[in-house]
């Protein structure tokens, strides 16, 4: 939990090719009809969802709800801005940009799934250390 989102590993993925939703709403039902690519990253995603040791590879990250206007305004351009700069960096120390929510990302719903880390920075640091 951030100063501005909540990040969820995620457990499954399942591909709905059959459902298009009339009004995406929520997490679940946000498919669109998509081109072939878009098809072939969703099946990639998909099938990797569990690391070769079983666990989870990819989280969802999206705003916790804000009584404030002001902030919760704020909060949607920050995501969007570590939208566009996860959307652009490719590094392999630097978590990957797997998906987004479709449709506006200033509306409510907005949401990314990008890489999930298995342990914090001062955890890692430690080992580091212990390495050395």
């Amino acid at each position: 939990k951030g100063s501005f989102s909540v990040v969820d590993e995620i457990l499954k993925i399942s591909i709905d090719d059959d459902h298009v939703p009339e009004q995406p709403s929520s997490c679940e039902g946000r498919a669109a009809l998509l081109s072939s690519s878009k098809q072939a990253s969703r099946t990639f995603v998909s099938s990797r969802c569990r690391s070769e040791y079983g666990e989870m590879r990819y989280c969802v990250k999206e705003l916790q709800p804000n009584e404030d206007p002001g902030r919760a305004w704020s909060a949607m351009v920050d995501l969007v801005t570590e939208t566009k700069i996860l959307s652009q960096i490719v590094h392999p120390h630097i978590l990957k940009l797997r998906a987004v929510a479709e449709g506006n990302p200033l509306q409510p719903g907005y949401f990314l799934v990008i890489d999930r880390l298995c342990d914090r920075l001062d955890e890692r640091i430690q080992r580091w250390k212990k390495s050395c």
